[in-house]
This record gives C-alpha cells, structure tokens and sequence, in this order.
C-alpha cells in the first residue's frame, strides 16, 4: 500500500485525466479497433472497451470516495449510476473481476452517501385528497398508495442523499368469463332484450344500464340475423330518452353512438328487423348474434348474445351417473343468484356473494388456539371497530347495512399495509341486511379478508362482507375473542 503522501499525488493524477464533457463514464481506456473488416473481432474488441471502461470507472469512484474528494463539477452520483446500469440480467458485470470491484465501489459511494445524510433522509409526501405523511428512506424504500382520482403529487425531501422515485400503476385485469354467470357480474353494462316476430319483422327492445359513472358514451354495435335487414327508420329511444348519433348500417347490423349516460338509469331503445327477399329463411338454422357495447377507453363493456324468437330453445343434457358410485354429489346452487357486484364512483367493482350466510354469534365456539390458527392464514385479519352510523342502501335490488365506523384496534401487525394509513379515517363495512346482527350496538369485532377491502375515488375504504367473514358484537360472550385482539401479538 502506498503512503498518504503517494496515494494524494496519484489521485490528483487520476483527476487531471478525467474526460473534460463531465459526462459518465469520466475516464477512457485505450483505443480499440471496433470497425476493421472483420466483424467478429469488432465484436470482442468492443466487449474489451467496456470492461475496460467499466474497471477503470470504478476503481476511480473508489478511490475518490474513499478520500472524500467528491469536489468539483462532476456528478459523481451520475457516475454511481452509469456504473450500476452495466449490471447484467443475473447480477453480474460481466467477468468476475469486474463483479467484484464494481459493486466495492458502489458499495462504498453508498455508505459514504449515508454517512453524510447522518441517517436521515426524509421525504413528505402531500397531495389534494390525500393525507400529508412523512417517511423516512435512509435504510429502505417504502410503498405509498395514491388515491385513483389524484392527478398532483407532491413530494419534498429533506437531508442529504439521493433519492429516486418510481411511480407504478395497479390495474385489475377483467377476469375469465365464467360460464353461467349472468353479464353484469363481468361488464359495467348489463343490456336486457325482449323480441316479438310479426309477420315479417322482429320487433326488439333493448335496455342498457350502466353501473358506473365513468362510463358516460358508448357506442352500440346492434347485429341482425341472417337473411335480416334492420330498419334504419324505426329505431328509436323510449320515452324520447335519447338520440342516436352516428347511424351507419353495415352487413352484420346496424351502428350508433350514445352519449351523456346517467349511471344506473335504465335507457331502451327500440328496433324493427326486416325479413330480407334473397333467400328462404330458417330461424331454427340461424345462429345467435351479439349486441355490443364498446367505450373510448375502457373497450368492450357490455355484451349479450340474442338468438331468433323462433328459434327452438335448448334443453341442457343431462349427466349420466353412474350406479355403483356410492358417494353423494354435492347439489350446486343457482350461479346465477350467487354472485352480485358493487361498483364505487371511480369504476372499480368488487364481488358480493348474494348469500345471508356472513357468520354471527360463533363467540361461544372461541379459544386462543383457533383465533391464532386463523390469523396464521395470509391475508385474514381481526378489527374492531367503533361505528359512528348505520344506514340501509339498496343496490341491485338488494339491500345493504353499511356500518360507517372507525378502527381502534387490529391484529396481525402485517394487516396495516392493506388498511388506511389514518385509522381515524371512516371506513365502511357493507352486510348484506338479511344477516343476523344486532344493529344497534357501537363496537363490533370484524373477521375478514384483506382481498375484500376497495377504494373509491375518494380513496375512501369499503369493506364487502361475504360467507367466509364474520362480524361480533363486543359483549361479555365475546371476551375471548376481545382478549386476543387486545393481549395477542
């Protein structure tokens, strides 16, 4: 090793061959023939440089930081991260000389970085509809949640580092279709048809709802059997209730436009088919045909296959079953009354099963044992809850408690990354109002899963209650399952 004295001659050497555009990478090594004839040796030649390039840069930065000389015009953490994006997919810098120093060197620029902030890097995070809050990132990076409707963030920080911030997007992909289900379990528009077949022409009436306040154009693409023509003049709004925009006709069907839709008003429109001349037509050969509804952004929303008046209705096949089978298959329940959906203003949905099955008064059943096996299971967690209001609402025709409360205790520790970041915060917990709870009562105990929990546009919190869920009133026959959100770890 050389003495002080030769190690600061050496670095002002160092410095005064620095490239003078102060742009990454700061020092060149030899010149490589990267544009002779021969293109393999171009190749290696060029891997050559940047491993050269790369080893040259990093001892450099090594030797800088270690000697406190980050002075001057250069952007040393420019270099840092010129350095860091060589890194290969497996986590290499190529050979493995280079692997070793270069992530020395980044290694010592960051721990001198978190020497000078002293440990405290602060940043602030402050936006419209959300609730200021202050996060410290010396040692680790954290996650915050924007509500929906944000379009301003503002961030400030405070101490001496480097900080970088990436924003990332969540969206929902729109789940499988699942056979069976009725529409607007997976579409915002739920379009009903009733058809008449008179004489020559079908008469058909098509009502659209739509479940969200996003959606407020859509373009309808109405398809006609074959040997059908639709009539262009007889299509008409109910009720004067809207106009067409746009009308076109084409060989599938005829096309329009809606706009200034009102969530959850129901709008119909009436259509008359033609029998067509060219040829002998066969109801019971035609297929069924699509009526579609198709927003700007969001794509297909709405969709419902129709099939011809006359067309013979089918019978679904039954199942043999064999008779040495000696088990009993479980009866299936109606799909179609087993899922219901709840949309908030800012388009997301969440599913609520159409059951009265959430489970009530289990506190005599309680151990320790059993809450804790529970909690043990991912997702699940425990809240009690102080309710402010309680209210009925009625959403598809099916009516809802909605407990307006606030959150003054929960268990596991882990469940408060999926809960608001102010527990003061109101949250809303939607029942079903055939369920059995006392309705009255200010304190209740919530058994739920983190995967029910939705926001509104408000980045409000609404939490939807199925048969898996549990709710409990706080009363003496509960104490065992009190103690353990109170006592529990």
């Amino acid at each position: 090793m050389a003495s002080d004295a030769t190690s600061e001659l050496m670095r002002g050497h160092l410095l005064t061959r620095m490239d003078s555009k102060k742009k990454p990478p700061f020092w060149n090594c030899g010149s490589y023939d990267i544009d002779g004839p021969n293109q393999e040796t171009n190749y290696f030649n060029k891997r050559r440089e940047e491993s050269c390039q790369l080893l040259t840069n990093s001892l450099a930065l090594s030797a800088v930081v270690n000697a406190n000389a980050e002075g001057g015009d250069y952007d040393w953490d420019s270099l840092a991260e010129w350095i860091s994006d060589k890194q290969a997919n497996l986590g290499t810098f190529g050979n493995s000389i280079n692997t070793v120093i270069v992530k020395r060197s980044l290694y010592e620029k960051k721990r001198k970085s978190l020497d000078n902030s002293n440990g405290n890097i602060k940043v602030t995070i402050s936006c419209d509809t959300c609730t200021e809050k202050t996060i410290n990132v010396t040692n680790q990076a954290e996650e915050i949640h924007i509500p929906v409707n944000q379009r301003t963030v503002k961030l400030k920080v405070q101490g001496k580092g480097k900080v970088t911030v990436t924003a990332r997007i969540i969206a929902n992909m729109r789940p499988r279709q699942k056979r069976q289900l009725p529409q607007s379990v997976y579409y915002p528009v739920n379009i009903i048809v009733n058809q008449i077949h008179s004489a020559r022409n079908v008469i058909q009436t098509v009502c659209l709802n739509v479940s969200t306040p996003v959606i407020r154009t859509l373009e309808i693409s109405h398809g006609t059997y074959t040997l059908f023509d639709p009539i262009e003049s007889s299509l008409k709004f109910l009720n004067n209730s809207q106009t067409p925009i746009n009308v076109a006709v084409s060989s599938v069907g005829i096309h329009f436009m809606i706009k200034n839709i009102v969530a959850n008003k129901t709008i119909c429109y009436e259509l008359q088919l033609g029998e067509s001349n060219k040829g002998r037509n066969s109801p019971s050969l035609a297929s069924p045909v699509p009526i579609r509804a198709t927003h700007d952004v969001q794509g297909l929303v709405g969709m419902v296959l129709i099939s011809h008046p006359d067309a013979p209705k089918s019978t679904p096949k039954r199942k043999r079953v064999s008779i040495t089978r000696s088990r009993f298959i479980r009866e299936i329940s109606d799909p179609d009354m087993s899922v219901d959906k709840i949309c908030f203003d800012n388009g997301n949905c969440a599913c609520a099963e159409l059951t009265c099955d959430v489970q009530y008064n289990q506190c005599p059943y309680d151990d320790q044992t059993k809450l804790s096996k529970k909690l043990q299971q991912k997702g699940n967690f425990i809240l009690r809850v102080r309710a402010s209001n309680i209210t009925n609402e009625t959403y598809n025709n099916v009516e809802y408690s909605i407990i307006t409360c606030k959150i003054t205790d929960y268990k596991p520790q882990s469940a408060k990354e999926k809960l608001p970041d102010n527990l003061n915060q109101d949250i809303r917990i939607w029942v079903r109002s055939c369920n059995e709870y006392t309705r009255n009562n200010t304190v209740y105990m919530i058994m739920g899963h983190e995967d029910g929990w939705t926001q509104n546009s408000k980045s409000n919190y609404n939490y939807i209650m199925n048969s898996n869920d549990r709710i409990e009133e706080n009363t003496k026959k509960c104490g065992v399952l009190n103690s353990f959100i109170t006592l529990s770890d």
